[in-house]
């Protein structure tokens, strides 16, 4: 508000009656003026104390500047008359150099907690900067008394601000300042104010010097040596500690030089940390990593070259009649400053900017405002143009490609990488039409389509792997690349390739084999940029002047062809298409892979009998879910299958995959196992086609699109074909298979190959009990449940991290065991000893100390033996995540079941700020905010 008209009047042609205060309604005024103005009490005083703080801190920076001869007054102040205007012009005498604090810029924020009730307590703001004395000393204490409507350096200007403490309901607040070698104490009410230095000193029985104001009130002080400052300070109600602490990190966080601490009942004294890690600032905006303003947020600013500023909130697009942006940007918005001719009355604008209302607490979103923000949001996306220019200087060509084709696409940045960072939110808020960025190894080639950097024929191939589920036949595919969009990420292979090379399948297939799943790989096909049909055709142009300009056309896009060819190969990403060595026995393994698929492909006219026979194989049976309707006819009554399967023989007595085996006599386990590993078998990977209303005429009943191709319990030692999202990921999941007896006697000699009881326990020689880990898993899921966690989505807009924790916990339990009851398997008979094994990890969880007595007592009640051990029977650590995830539900559970799209409230335009306040002191209140998981699932799930 600097340099800003404070007189408003209009004159109409006629003096008129001037208006006046009515004496009677003075303290109605006050009152006003000084507390019922301000809608948001505390975040207002903690805004208003603040930056009367910077604002001495800048006045003594510019006064010792003017003092040593290196700056002169005008250039920081204006010089105006007027009553309005008279306290704000420079005063040299007013500053003594040998006081000034030359070392310390910062102001410190201090939050007292104190035991008691009421204003129990204490919050205080100290700066050291000019202090207060002199005539300010009486001013201060007057509403509307400014010393800053001159100068473009402060943020105040109407002079109330600094009574703005009033409005928490505090009976008054304190001031303790020291200028110039005199220090003053006052407490400030609403009608009065009581100077409490006292006449005497109470040390030395003398009497204390004093200064006379302009109605005679002698105001007594203390001589100091001390520098400059000042303090404000005043009581608190105990229950709003965490609205001050909002305030502090949601206004100030731009503010640099302001540091905050609270000290809690025992003395402790804890530095908060509240900025934001400002990645980039500039003349019109800032961009950062805030959390909590991650859209485009309005900054107010002294002036347009100021690197700080009070955070104002998200900016209303409604109001601007725009679609909304995203993005964790502030755009610097200095409040706008004006004066009057003295001779004409016309307002003069000294600077553009936003108004704001007396209080501050508010953007008005007047015309001049809404002309502004429009106006700085256009500069913004020219400089944020600029910007990603800046920061797209990458010397490696594919690097920068990748990088060109991510701002450009809003693709997904390595955030890891503070450039990256910044690129990632600024593309939210650029035009992409203005964006024509140049590789900065050469300028000459500009990013654009595909075409213009490699030329119309891009000779790019894009290389994948295509599988026929029903065949199993894999092909190679090469299919020219068009544009970025099919470009992939950096994870894939490019390749430059000879004019004369030929592809080879093998070369292609050992490559995409050693990829990720999805990654392609790019060969592009060396050329100089000629093109002979071009070439024709431009000859064949009657027009001598025309066919010159085409030629010319040509030369240049030839030229931007050469140069990104001759920059590619310059690249630490190319590789070189002749130099791909395929292991010979990967080509070995892999031709033997599609011989065997021929020879099921030339085995599909052969009789059962046949097949076996010269394969080798025998006949075994395995189960199936049955899919079809309880109440079907045919339903099976054990809700499986068993599907005739016919494994060589020498592939199941060596195989390397845990296979556990049955007879006839043992069906019951073998289903009962099937039940248990139902959940955790592999999903299909490939959607079958949308059937929707559809009837399954052969399992009687309809079909759902959602639905996947049922698993068997057996498969092999290799993933059955399309049956896991990543099929380089080792198979464990233990097989069952149901043989004969004599077969049965032979596959024991493997140790892979296991009797369906060791399924649910085996004991050593040591009395160590075991499990297989896919009952632990079974087990662990039907432990956890959430109740009613209809809208527990919400909790993603409020904590990231625990909403990680209950997605991976919700995943545990729907692929281990699924959202039923498991009571009735717990009692079947292959399950006793897993119940007493639970029983036994309760029992030592239980114990509060170490306890061998105990421990052999309930080995022996449960085991018969004393020295038992057994593995854990839950996967500690996601039950140890789950009972974090209750405990951090227990108080808020209810109200995030109670309230639909939270993250929508949050982004709306017109209530996300004011909405994410609240719901930040609901969270602090319940002691849930900032809440930190002991183990971060998602991040141990892939480290795993």
């Amino acid at each position: 508000m600097s340099i800003k008209t404070i007189d408003r009047d209009i004159q109409s042609g006629q003096e008129g009656v001037k208006k006046k205060i009515n004496k009677g309604a003075e303290k109605l005024v006050f009152d006003i003026l000084q507390a019922s103005q301000y809608s948001q009490p505390i975040p207002s005083t903690v805004r208003e104390l603040t930056t009367n703080a910077c604002d001495s801190q800048r006045e003594k920076e510019m006064a010792i500047e003017i003092l040593r001869g290196t700056k002169k007054a005008e250039d920081y102040y204006i010089q105006r008359e007027g009553e309005a205007y008279t306290d704000s012009n420079f005063d040299l005498s007013y500053y003594n150099l040998s006081h000034l604090n030359t070392g310390s810029k910062t102001v410190h924020l201090k939050y007292k907690e104190n035991e008691g009730t009421g204003f129990c307590d204490k919050f205080s703001v100290t700066d050291f900067g000019v202090g207060i004395g002199d005539r300010r000393l009486e001013g201060v204490l007057e509403l509307g008394y400014s010393t800053k409507r001159n100068t473009s350096e402060n943020f105040g200007a109407f002079g109330l601000g600094a009574k703005v403490a009033l409005s928490t309901g505090v009976d008054f607040y304190t001031i303790e300042t020291a200028h110039n070698g005199k220090r003053f104490k006052c407490n400030c009410y609403n009608y009065k104010t009581d100077f409490i230095i006292p006449k005497f000193n109470l040390t030395t029985g003398k009497e204390n010097p004093f200064v006379t104001f302009s109605d005679g009130t002698k105001v007594y002080y203390e001589p100091t040596n001390g520098a400059n400052f000042t303090t404000v300070s005043f009581g608190v109600k105990r229950h709003n500690r965490s609205r001050f602490r909002d305030a502090v990190e949601e206004q100030l966080l731009y503010i640099d030089n302001v540091v905050f601490e609270v000290e809690d009942e025992a003395g402790d004294i804890e530095n908060v940390e509240f900025h934001a890690n400002v990645l980039h600032n500039s003349k019109n905006l800032i961009v950062s990593d805030s959390y909590v303003f991650s859209r485009p947020h309005i900054m107010i600013v002294k002036d347009e070259n100021a690197s700080t500023g009070i955070n104002y909130g998200h900016i209303n697009f409604r109001e601007l009649e725009m679609e909304g942006l995203y993005g964790a940007v502030a755009f610097k918005c200095p409040m706008r400053q004006v004066m009057r001719d003295p001779d004409t009355g016309e307002e003069i604008v000294l600077q553009e900017g936003v108004d704001v209302t007396p209080s501050r607490e508010k953007v008005i979103w007047n015309e001049s405002t809404k002309d502004y923000v429009q106006n700085l949001i256009k500069q913004a996306a020219f400089e944020a143009t600029e910007l990603v220019q800046d920061k797209l200087d990458e010397s490696d060509f594919v690097k920068w490609i990748y990088k060109c084709k991510n701002v450009m696409h809003h693709s997904k940045f390595d955030t890891d990488d503070t450039k990256d960072l910044v690129l990632s939110k600024m593309a939210n808020i650029i035009d992409k039409d203005m964006l024509s960025p140049y590789f900065p190894g050469n300028k000459d080639i500009k990013f654009g389509t595909l075409q213009k950097v490699f030329g119309k024929k891009t000779n790019i191939k894009k290389i994948t792997i295509e599988r026929d589920w029903n065949t199993k036949k894999e092909t190679v595919k090469r299919q020219d690349l068009e544009s970025w969009e099919q470009f992939g990420y950096d994870s894939n292979k490019i390749y430059i390739k000879g004019l004369e090379t030929q592809f080879h399948w093998h070369n292609d297939s050992y490559v995409l084999k050693q990829l990720q799943i999805g990654d392609a790989m790019y060969v592009v096909t060396e050329t100089d940029g000629t093109d002979t049909e071009r070439i024709a055709a431009i000859g064949n142009i009657a027009d001598d002047n025309e066919r010159a300009r085409q030629m010319k056309f040509y030369q240049k896009d030839k030229k931007h062809v050469q140069d990104a060819m001759a920059e590619l190969r310059n690249s630490e990403a190319i590789s070189y298409y002749e130099d791909i060595e395929v292991d010979e026995e990967w080509l070995a393994e892999y031709k033997k892979t599609a011989k065997q698929r021929e020879e099921v492909a030339a085995m599909s006219y052969m009789s059962p009998e046949e097949r076996r026979k010269i394969q080798e194989r025998m006949v075994a049976y395995t189960l199936r879910e049955c899919i079809k309707y309880k109440n079907s006819s045919t339903a099976s009554p054990t809700g499986y299958i068993w599907d005739k399967v016919e494994p060589r023989t020498s592939d199941l007595m060596n195989t390397e995959t845990v296979t556990y085996y049955g007879t006839k006599e043992d069906e019951d386990a073998l289903i009962l196992a099937a039940n248990i590993l139902k959940r955790q078998n592999p999903t299909h990977n490939e959607v079958w086609p949308n059937r929707r209303n559809q009837y399954d005429e052969q399992n009687d009943r309809p079909v759902y699109f959602w639905e996947y191709p049922p698993t068997r319990s057996y498969s092999g030692d290799e993933p059955q074909e399309g049956y896991l999202d990543k099929p380089n990921l080792e198979w464990d999941r233990p097989q069952l298979i149901r043989v004969n007896s004599k077969v049965a006697k032979h596959m024991a000699t493997n140790p892979n190959c296991r009797h369906i009881d060791e399924f649910f326990y085996t004991a050593t020689d040591t009395n160590h009990f075991s499990v297989n880990l896919a009952i632990v898993r079974w087990y662990t899921g039907y432990s956890m449940r959430l109740e009613n966690d209809k809208f527990m989505g919400n909790m993603k807009a409020i904590n990231k991290e625990m909403y990680e924790n209950y997605e991976e916990i919700q995943e545990y339990i729907s692929s281990t065991t699924g959202f039923y009851s498991i009571e009735n398997y717990l009692e079947k008979p292959q399950m006793k000893m897993f119940k007493k094994m639970i029983e036994f990890n309760a029992f030592l969880d239980s114990l509060n100390q170490d306890d061998p007595n105990a421990v052999k007592t309930k080995a022996r009640e449960l085991f018969v033996f004393t020295d038992v051990t057994c593995n854990n029977v839950v996967d500690k650590d996601v039950i140890i995540a789950f009972e974090d995830l209750l405990l951090y539900l227990e108080p808020i559970a209810l109200f995030l079941n109670s309230i639909e799209d939270i993250q929508n409230k949050i982004e709306d335009n017109d209530t996300g700020n004011e909405y994410s306040k609240q719901l930040n002191e609901y969270l602090k209140f319940k002691q849930r905010l900032g809440w930190k998981p002991p183990i971060n699932l998602l991040t141990l799930n892939k480290n795993n």
